[in-house]
């Protein structure tokens, strides 16, 4: 089924009690799963992702470790993706909320290990059900996020 305008699909979410529509844009538009993003919080994740190179990467698996990492690889994909976008067009698809944050993150970013980033996540992704250590796992990748920022 297409996705329904944006205004029906915001009148929906406000007659559902969700305010902050943010959640639309994080769904791709989608109203029902707005709604259950509404509901999980995506926001403390972009607060720790907001913070680039002064990110620990290590407190930052701790608090994301005890989260389904299908959710947090989605998280920051969409995150890289916006990124990638504020870099080369300045606008943001899925994190329109902290599109001012986004746009003076991507001023310090670096192209080339912004891609290999988004490969490194793609292979993440794959391996997501995997009976890895998640804590590890998102150790190594909170570490690479950080070094995408120039000094």
């Amino acid at each position: 089924m297409p996705t329904p305008e944006r205004q029906v699909a915001i009148d929906w979410l406000r007659g559902k009690g969700i305010t902050d529509t943010a959640c639309l844009d994080f769904s791709g538009g989608a109203p029902l799963s707005a709604l259950e993003i509404s509901e999980a919080n995506t926001d403390i994740e972009a607060r720790l992702l907001l913070q680039g190179r002064q990110l620990d990467p290590f407190l930052a698996a701790s608090n994301l470790s005890s989260k389904d990492m299908d959710y947090v690889i989605d998280i920051l994909q969409k995150w890289t993706y916006d990124l990638l976008s504020c870099l080369l067009t300045g606008e943001s698809r899925y994190y329109s909320k902290h599109i001012n944050a986004l746009q003076a993150l991507a001023k310090s970013v670096d192209l080339n290990l912004l891609m290999q980033f988004q490969r490194k996540l793609n292979d993440a992704r794959k391996n997501s059900q995997h009976p890895l250590n998640n804590e590890l796992q998102l150790e190594a990748i909170m570490l690479d996020y950080t070094q995408l920022f120039m000094k």
